[in-house]
């Protein structure tokens, strides 16, 4: 008879501290020699890799505010991590990530068909526009300030079918469908 299994699953969020150190001496030679620290640990105390990974996925993909997040990794890791230092990391994060989403950019303008759709969002008091442009395999969004005139939609250029609110178009992008500019969701690939 084989010995039955049960098995409990659990999550543990410690932080982790990893500490350098470096020696100096002088050598037989009458030489001083002094070791190094590893590249990008330049600071007495830092955030790692994991730390700052963790507060982008949740200030940008979970939509979390910068103080809220904080909050959540001082009260599950003890982390005393300031807003402005979870806006730095996005900041990096975004410059890394410039390359694959110019990549995103071309691949939706060069799509046969898309989907677009925008909703209103408070960013500090302040109306912006969050808006998608997506077909079935890419979904960047793009935080625009609420302007008037919004000068991006003179520089859209889309001629294939566009799905906007579940409205296939197809039209150019100057053309106005229902009381909807058409070219407003052009706005993020332009």
């Amino acid at each position: 008879m084989l010995a039955e299994r049960r098995q409990v699953v659990e999550v543990v969020i410690q932080r982790k501290v990893i500490e350098y150190r470096i020696v100096g001496g002088t050598c037989a030679c009458g030489r001083a020699q002094r070791s190094i620290f590893p590249a990008g640990i330049e600071a007495p105390v830092q955030y790692g890799p994991s730390v700052l990974a963790f507060a982008v996925y949740m200030t940008q993909y979970q939509l979390l505010p910068c103080q809220r997040t904080a909050g959540v990794l001082n009260e599950l890791a003890g982390l005393g991590i300031s807003p402005g230092t979870l806006q730095r990391a996005v900041r990096v994060a975004a410059t890394c990530l410039e390359a694959p989403v110019n990549a995103i950019r071309r691949a939706l303008i060069t799509a046969p068909v898309a989907h677009a759709d925008e909703t209103g969002r408070r960013v500090n008091g302040n109306l912006s526009w969050l808006h998608v442009l997506s077909t079935d395999r890419l979904t960047p969004t793009s935080l625009i300030p609420n302007v008037v005139p919004r000068p991006w939609m003179r520089s859209a250029c889309w001629c294939r079918s566009l799905a906007y609110s579940c409205m296939i178009t197809g039209q150019p992008a100057s053309a106005t469908h229902v009381g909807m500019p058409s070219a407003m969701p052009i706005i993020y690939v332009s």
